[in-house]
């Protein structure tokens, strides 16, 4: 994105396409990967889409405020917020596998690979 008060870019529009992308595959990951582990994580995984989309949402609103330069008070947080929720759920993701697995290694459960023959 460019600074404010200076002319729209070109990279401004690829900002946005680029993100509704983005926002698109973290949908679709985290919609999947909720169901993987269990009721718990399936409610954490919702509540991290609400916030990621209640947050974007009201970002978005204030888009013609950022065009026209004028104040946009609390943005920043809001933007970090819908940026840094799926940071998080993929930590807390990684989190569950690794101690899963790990359980599992140290058990001698150790899932069979499947060999093509």
């Amino acid at each position: 994105m460019h600074e404010r008060g200076t002319v729209e870019l070109d990279t401004d529009i690829m900002h946005i396409v680029m993100t509704i992308l983005q926002l698109g595959i973290m949908l679709l990951f985290i919609s999947f990967a909720a169901y993987a582990e269990g009721k718990n994580f399936r409610i954490y995984s919702i509540i991290t889409l609400v916030a990621m989309m209640v947050a974007g949402a009201i970002v978005g609103t204030q888009v013609n405020a950022i065009a026209a330069g004028q104040n946009t008070p609390w943005m920043g947080l809001l933007e970090r917020v819908s940026v840094y929720s799926p940071v998080v759920w993929i930590s807390i993701l990684a989190f569950i596998l690794w101690t899963t697995y790990s359980n599992n290694f140290q058990n001698k459960n150790i899932p069979k690979t499947h060999s093509i023959s």
